[in-house]
């Protein structure tokens, strides 16, 4: 059962009429962070365009190195019970997050270790969708199956119906205790056009998360800037927190307790994206920003087998 804290539904009889979506607010906006936290006096900035699930989402086009900090480092949407899916990722070894589970079992994409390895050593994933590096070419991994009983209720959650066609990406990221993911902002074309949303699944108190001041946030705010010594407050990263992350502003990690650090990691774009579904053990290619994928490694959709089931999903929720 999902737990859903913080959230509060305003419906006004001529949004119902008109059959808008109802507006919710997040806990961002229900629970605002004390004035001395740090992260305090950046509050997210929000498009005025809500998902269909009535969540706010940050507002795109401030969403860069000119804006800053100043567009907000984090939206933090609501809190959920991650328990079912932490109980169902404890059944895999550290092996099955690691390339040869990952290729025979599911799917792999060759071409990206190098970038992975310069900036979050140690780390794995498991790719349930992925986009090229403009936020096309969406395919849908094997091991979507698998964990859709706790994904897609999150979606809907946090989406709405009407939004779930935008998915580009979707991975459960491990980060291994007592390690780093370096500084480093998303820079494709695939964060430009969309939202990186964040679910807490596995957490413990000594993972930190920073967002950094850009170059010219700085200067609009007429603060010295210097490089590597830029303002970087530290983000909210508790257990069960679902939260969006302006992650076109430089980032890093540090994971300094014993445990790891698991969350699931979903890009949604704010038009349309097809899916293609990819085989038990197929093998594509990631090469200059295109994925390239043999017509062996793809599968045809069945039907709407390959869009997430709103309608189990919605049951799922009232569970």
């Amino acid at each position: 059962m999902l737990v859903l804290a913080a959230l509060v539904f305003l419906l006004s009889p001529s949004s119902l009429a008109a059959g808008e979506p109802p507006v919710v607010q997040s806990l961002s906006q229900a629970a605002p962070l004390s004035p001395d936290d740090p992260l305090a006096k950046f509050p997210p900035r929000l498009d005025p365009v809500r998902w269909s699930s009535g969540l706010p989402r940050l507002l795109l086009s401030a969403k860069d190195k000119e804006h800053g900090l100043a567009a907000g480092a984090q939206l933090r949407l609501l809190r959920t019970d991650t328990s079912g899916l932490k109980a169902a990722l404890r059944g895999l070894s550290e092996d099955d997050w690691g390339e040869e589970t990952q290729r025979a079992l599911n799917a792999w994409i060759d071409g990206r270790a190098r970038n992975l390895n310069e900036f979050k050593p140690g780390a794995r994933s498991v790719m349930l969708v992925f986009s090229d590096q403009h936020g096309g070419g969406v395919l849908r991994f094997p091991w979507y199956d698998h964990f859709k009983q706790w994904v897609e209720p999150w979606l809907v959650q946090v989406l709405g119906p009407g939004d779930l066609d935008k998915v580009m990406r979707l991975q459960l990221a491990f980060m291994p205790p007592h390690s780093d993911i370096k500084r480093h902002m998303d820079s494709g074309g695939y964060a430009a056009v969309g939202h990186r949303i964040h679910v807490v699944v596995q957490s413990n108190p000594d993972v930190a998360f920073h967002v950094c001041e850009s170059r010219a946030g700085a200067i609009a705010r007429n603060i010295t800037f210097v490089q590597g010594q830029q303002e970087c407050p530290a983000i909210h990263v508790e257990e069960g927190l679902v939260f969006e992350l302006n992650n076109r502003l430089l980032h890093y990690v540090t994971n300094g307790g014993d445990q790891p650090r698991i969350h699931l990691i979903l890009d949604a774009a704010e038009t349309p994206r097809s899916q293609q579904q990819l085989r038990v053990g197929g093998v594509c290619r990631y090469d200059l920003g295109r994925i390239m994928c043999p017509p062996e490694a793809l599968q045809e959709a069945e039907g709407a087998a390959a869009a997430v089931d709103a309608s189990a999903a919605h049951e799922e929720l009232r569970r």
